[in-house]
Formats: C-alpha cells, sequence, structure tokens
C-alpha cells in the first residue's frame, strides 16, 4: 500500500466521520499462536462467495479486508503460518490499535479452545461426524452483519451479496488505492435507497436499521443489541446472525435457517439443545454438511 492510503475520494463524506480523527498511521505484523485446527480452506471457501469487491480480498491464502469507524480506519490481511495466524494490521489512529487487534481476533474466532468444543460436540452427535477446524466465520461490526443478514433475507447467497455489494459500493467510500470501506448508519439514513435492486420493504429494513445504530451506541450501559426486534422486518433469524457473526456468542442455534433445518432432516430424535452451551458450532457444523 503506498502512501496515499488513507485519501479519500468521496470527500463530500468525510466530515461524517472526522470527529476524533487522526491521520498518524500504524502498521505492525504480529504472529498469533495457535494450537487448535483451523480449517482455512473452508473459511476461504465461505468467504469467497460472499466477497466485497474492494473492502475484501483473497490472494493465494491470505484473506484481507478494509475497517472503519467514527474514530478510525485501515485494513488488515490474515494467514495461517506454521507458528499460527500470520496477522498484518494498519490503522490511521493509533489510540485503537489494540482495540481493533483485539476486534480480528474475535472476529476470527481464534481465542477458543477448540478441540474441547469438537470434543463435545462428537459426544454429543456421534452420528454426525463433526469435522476439525471449523469456526465462526466473523464479520466486522454489528451493523454489518445486521445489513448482510437483511440483504440475504429470503434469497441466495449469490443475489444476497450482489445486493450487498451494490449497497457497499453507493453508500461506502473508496480510496484513491481503490480500497472500499463500509458505510456508517449516519452515511445512509438520508437516503431512500431508490438505487439499490430490491423490494421496498428490505429497503426500509435496512434504513431502519441505519437508524437504530444512529440512536442506540454500544457503549452505552442501556444497550441491548436483543432491541433490535423493534424493527419491522428483523426478527430472530436476523438477531441471532449478527449475535453469531458479529459477537461471537458461542450458544446461538440458527434453528430457522431453511439450511439447517434441511441438515437435521437425516438424523433421528436430534435435539440441538444437547449442545448447549456451543450451540453456535453445531449449527456451523450442520451448515458445513448442505
Amino acid at each position: 500500500m503506498n502512501g496515499n492510503f488513507f485519501i479519500w475520494v468521496k470527500t463530500t463524506k468525510m466530515t461524517s466521520i472526522k470527529t476524533n480523527m487522526q491521520n498518524c498511521n500504524v502498521k505492525k505484523n504480529i504472529t498469533y499462536p495457535l494450537s487448535d485446527a483451523y480449517d482455512w480452506e473452508h473459511f476461504l471457501s465461505f468467504q469467497q462467495k460472499r466477497l466485497v469487491e474492494g473492502m475484501e480480498w483473497i490472494r493465494d491464502k491470505t484473506y484481507g479486508r478494509t475497517f472503519n469507524s467514527l474514530n478510525y480506519r485501515g485494513y488488515f490481511e490474515i494467514c495461517p503460518t506454521k507458528k499460527g495466524m500470520s496477522l498484518s494490521i494498519q490503522v490511521n489512529n493509533p489510540r485503537f490499535f489494540e482495540q481493533v487487534y483485539q476486534r480480528i481476533i474475535k472476529m476470527f474466532d481464534l481465542n477458543v479452545n477448540l478441540t474441547y468444543v469438537e470434543d463435545f460436540l462428537s459426544r454429543q452427535y456421534p452420528e454426525i461426524g463433526i469435522s476439525k477446524g471449523l469456526r465462526i466465520p466473523g464479520v466486522f461490526s454489528e451493523f454489518e452483519a445486521g445489513l448482510r443478514a437483511i440483504c440475504g433475507q429470503q434469497i441466495t447467497v449469490s443475489a444476497a451479496t450482489k445486493l450487498f455489494n451494490q449497497l457497499v459500493h453507493r453508500f461506502g467510500y473508496m480510496d484513491n488505492d481503490g480500497l472500499v470501506y463500509m458505510p456508517l448508519p449516519i452515511d445512509m439514513i438520508n437516503s431512500d435507497l431508490t438505487v439499490l435492486k430490491t423490494v421496498n420493504s428490505k429497503k426500509q429494513t435496512i434504513l431502519a436499521l441505519a437508524r437504530w445504530f444512529m440512536e442506540n451506541d454500544p457503549e452505552s450501559p442501556d444497550y441491548d443489541i436483543n432491541n433490535i426486534l423493534s424493527i419491522k422486518g428483523v426478527g430472530p433469524w436476523t438477531l441471532n446472525y449478527i449475535k453469531l457473526r458479529a459477537n461471537k456468542d458461542p450458544d446461538i442455534w440458527m434453528g430457522a435457517d431453511l439450511g439447517i433445518k434441511k441438515a437435521i432432516k437425516k438424523y433421528d430424535n436430534f435435539d440441538h439443545k444437547n449442545s448447549c452451551p456451543w450451540r453456535s458450532y453445531l449449527s456451523i457444523q450442520l451448515w458445513n454438511l448442505i
């Protein structure tokens, strides 16, 4: 990346994110030690079907993406090595480097004792054949997870990815290197989303989601992601998707998902409650069987 990495093309929108922003880049290369398995091929395959052009990229075994908030922006790349996971992170505000680093660890599910989880699920469900190294594929924020979930309601993964790409490219940002950044809620609340090729009800749900995140501060002691159910068009499946992919809640059962419903039909007397407190990982295992 060259020295112009953080010069933005859509300068008219910069007024919305300048607060507390510094332009003093810090870049660090870190190896995160990992003793448990990580099925990286599975992760790359999952991401490949859902990539946002310019915001995410896969080069050989390396996955990379941009990230941003009201206080910082940057990018990272990650790939497996013999010693663990190799991370290269650049942030334009040094005060938030540790926060970003911890967010990435959480995003890639690196701090879970996966061997313990897999052994537990194997004992509870010997008939399934638990695969090794399947971790929860994360996203960078609750807002991103919510947008991806709403875009994906009642359509294929391919159609959902196309719609999400439209949304990011229309309301996000692009720098001089062609890197694309997620829109923030403030970038969307005053739009009618007419440019998006989807039904009006879905557009209204997306707008309501942006307004909800504008009005609810995750740093507030009163913040509760469960209150997102007040939005028309957001139900338990969407809430669980956010908890699974953004918050990495280990005990989310995605039983309302059509794919999981199909997967469990082949097993007699299947009871997802036997996987508590690791129902998220059972959900991932069942998705892998589809």
